[in-house]
């Protein structure tokens, strides 16, 4: 069981971090590895820190 969780003690949620993917699981009952959207995800994150980490670009489709 996750137990109780303060955002102000969380530093990430994000599903490859550590809290994330078990509050993932607690409340779907699947990994984020597992579930359906997970290719999405994972094509969501590569696209996000291309922007912000490397100054990269997205189209308005990409951004929808």
């Amino acid at each position: 069981m996750l137990g109780a969780i303060s955002s102000e003690i969380v530093r990430s949620w994000a599903l490859r971090d550590t809290v994330g993917p078990r509050l993932f699981e607690n409340l779907l009952g699947v990994r984020p590895s597992s579930a359906e959207c997970w290719t999405d995800y994972k094509a969501h994150v590569a696209r996000r820190n291309a922007v912000v980490h490397r100054g990269g670009n997205v189209s308005e489709t990409e951004a929808s």
